[in-house]
């Protein structure tokens, strides 16, 4: 074997037996898409965040022509039974949303009596999407402005480390989404929703330690699964408030959100599709919570206070269950456990060797 790594096999025939690894490259262009669709999402949600924590609509002093119009679609579809239910809900919450604007723009404003509590489980979905794409927007741009790099993700181990916290977060996204989707389908029962608010937490510790070192196929299983069920239950259940239309655009933001998966996000153009498509799944959940909260305006803080009763143990209960959710996968999953220890004790001889080493380094120097 010569210098290049070339060496004679059994065969008698020269083969290369190590080669340089190869650097995939992308486009200033195809970077630039990525980052206006990371910016897209980010901004977009945010509006969502600020819209849905305004008070309802229906605190607002109605004149005569400004009535919320009939969330319910009408009965005869058979012609066409999903096209039909589609068009419906979009004609119905547009109508809504209209005069959701309307209501705000007018000099009739008076929410003095209106129970405007500041609720989480409506927003945070958006919020943890708002901090993730935040976040990937200043990663991507830093590759692309500054090291001149676009795309690549895997440039350094820093790099790559903060890369794979993008994909914990999204795994949070997606347990959030689905949890705003069963509270809007399960009745306001304390007892019921308490515990799927800390199973909801208990999935939310499993899923990002697993999506972060990405070991495990299962994952995407489970997070068909959990996309399914944001499909499955309102279509069939329905929703506590709203009627068929906010059910019909929860399971929407499923569906579009299961689409999102499918290209990935390898190259800058999967990643501007990806975001493209969740921005529509992140706009779906949004017309189907601010439709509900519409309809009902109390129905927000009723769930909040099913959610959080008023002990101070709930947000430590909601901790534990999230450790114990990372530790039980950390069990079950040898590979998402071996992974760790290895992440750490690098971390931790890296730091050692920082200061042991830390005088013949300077006097190198």
């Amino acid at each position: 074997m010569d210098d290049s790594g070339v060496l004679l096999n059994k065969t008698g025939v020269f083969e290369q037996k190590y080669k340089e690894a190869v650097v995939k490259r992308f486009s200033f262009v195809d970077g630039w898409g990525s980052i206006a669709s990371i910016a897209l999402m980010c901004s977009l949600n945010i509006y969502f965040v600020g819209h849905i924590r305004e008070p309802p609509c229906s605190c607002n002093q109605l004149s005569p022509d400004l009535q919320l119009p009939d969330l319910q679609l009408p009965a005869n579809t058979s012609a066409n039974p999903l096209g039909s239910s589609i068009v419906e809900s979009f004609r119905s919450s547009i109508a809504v949303l209209d005069t959701m604007y309307q209501l705000s723009i007018s000099d009739g404003y008076d929410s003095t009596s209106c129970e405007n509590q500041v609720v989480s489980w409506n927003t945070l979905a958006f919020v943890l999407t708002v901090v993730g794409s935040g976040f990937g927007l200043v990663l991507e741009f830093f590759l692309l402005a500054v090291c001149w790099r676009p795309y690549e993700t895997n440039l350094t181990r820093l790099i790559s480390q903060l890369h794979d916290y993008r994909r914990a977060n999204f795994a949070l996204v997606l347990v959030t989404s689905t949890f705003t989707v069963v509270c809007l389908v399960v009745e306001n029962h304390g007892f019921v929703l308490h515990r799927i608010l800390l199973g909801s937490f208990f999935l939310a510790g499993s899923l990002s330690v697993g999506a972060y070192f990405d070991t495990e196929p299962l994952l995407a299983l489970v997070a068909l699964l959990l996309l399914g069920s944001q499909v499955v239950l309102p279509l069939t259940f329905g929703t506590v408030v709203g009627g068929r239309v906010v059910a019909r655009f929860a399971a929407l933001s499923g569906f579009t959100q299961i689409l999102s998966l499918l290209p990935g996000v390898d190259t800058p153009t999967a990643s501007m599709a990806f975001h493209v498509v969740s921005t529509m799944a992140s706009y779906f959940l949004y017309l189907a919570v601010a439709i509900a909260r519409c309809d009902n305006p109390s129905f927000p803080s009723s769930v909040e206070r099913a959610l959080f009763p008023q002990s101070p143990w709930t947000p430590v209960k909601c901790g534990l269950f999230f450790m114990l959710g990372l530790v039980s996968f950390l069990r079950a999953s040898t590979t998402t456990y071996q992974a760790l220890r290895t992440t750490c004790s690098y971390v931790v001889w890296t730091g050692i060797y920082g200061i042991v080493a830390a005088d013949r380094i300077l006097n190198s120097n």
